[in-house]
């Protein structure tokens, strides 16, 4: 017969056992009298205690469902976060990109003004060709 020392709600909160009696203990979450035959759960991880209460924020149904549901919720939380940053960058990389154009426009449009060079020649070879026109005067 294995006495716990503390027990662990759904939430992670851990509360010494206070009253142990020569049968049994009480739950420091509800007060539910806890026998030595009502099986405790042994986990992977250990022996754990449990209260036998099904409505206790300690019970093993209630933590054992509750820890699902919040390693499922945590993975969401997780995802959904990932998502967002991944959003996020795109929105930086797309901002950079169109100021980076913006920039670039603005100097063929120097070019063009200043040096005489066509813009739309400019803008179709992605300023790589630089082109003066030749007009004529009839």
């Amino acid at each position: 017969m294995i006495l716990p020392e503390r027990i662990v709600s759904i939430l992670g909160e851990e509360r010494a056992v206070e009253r142990v009696y020569e049968n049994g203990y009480t739950c420091p979450f509800c007060g539910y009298a806890v026998l030595f035959e009502q099986a405790p759960v042994v986990t992977s991880e250990g022996y754990e205690a449990h209260c036998g209460n099904p409505v206790c924020p300690a019970g093993p149904t209630t933590v054992a469902a509750a820890r699902e549901r919040i390693a499922a919720w945590k993975e969401e939380r997780r995802r959904r976060e990932e998502h967002e940053a991944r959003l996020r960058a795109m929105d930086a990389r797309i901002a950079w990109e169109r100021e980076r154009r913006a920039a670039e426009l603005a100097e063929w449009r120097r070019l063009a003004d200043e040096e005489g060079y066509c813009l739309e020649c400019l803008s179709r070879t992605n300023g790589r060709r630089r082109v003066r026109h030749k007009t004529y005067a009839h």
